[in-house]
C-alpha cells in the first residue's frame, strides 16, 4: 500500500494527514512544542507518540504506544559527521535517509520504501511501524 502526504518542512507546531493510494485519510499527525517536541500519530488502530525532551543536547525521540515505550530514535555525538541510532523493532535504513529516496529494512528484507515525487512524500509499506519510523526520521531531520 502506498501512503502519501505533502512534502513540507516539519515544524513545531504542525498538523497534516497521510492518505492511502485511494485518497482516504488514514493517519493524522500532530506536532506540538510542549516541554520538548511531541508528535502524535493517530489512526483507527490507535495512537503512537514520539516525544523529545528539551533537556537533551542532541535530539532523541522516545516512541510510545499506550504509555509503553516501544523504541528510541536519536542523534548521537560524532565529530566527523551526523550519526543516528535507531532502536525500533529492528528497522534500519538502506540508503541515505537525509536524501529523498531510501529503503526501510528489517532482518535483511525490504519492508518499506520512502521517496519524494512531485512535492509528495510516498511511503510504500503495509506496516504501521514503518510509518512511525519514517515520521521519526522526519522529526529528527527537522531538528538538524
Amino acid at each position: 500500500m502506498k501512503y502519501y502526504y505533502d512534502d513540507h518542512i516539519l515544524t513545531w507546531p504542525d498538523h497534516f494527514v497521510i492518505c492511502d493510494e485511494d485518497g482516504n485519510q488514514v493517519f493524522e499527525v500532530s506536532c506540538k512544542l510542549s516541554i520538548g517536541h511531541v508528535m502524535t500519530i493517530s489512526s483507527s488502530e490507535g495512537k503512537r507518540v514520539l516525544s523529545d525532551t528539551i533537556s537533551s543536547w542532541l535530539p532523541a525521540f522516545k516512541i510510545s504506544e499506550e504509555d509503553k515505550e516501544i523504541g528510541v530514535m536519536k542523534r548521537v555525538f560524532s565529530l566527523r559527521f551526523e550519526k543516528y541510532d535507531f532502536l525500533f523493532h529492528g528497522l534500519y535504513v538502506r540508503g541515505d535517509f537525509l536524501d529523498s529516496n531510501y529503503d526501510i529494512m528489517k532482518a535483511g528484507q525490504c519492508v518499506g520504501h520512502y521517496e519524494v515525487v512531485n512535492n509528495r512524500i510516498i511511503i510504500n509499506t503495509d506496516d504501521l511501524d514503518v510509518i512511525t519510523f519514517v515520521l521519526g526520521i522526519e522529526a529528527l531531520k527537522s531538528l538538524r
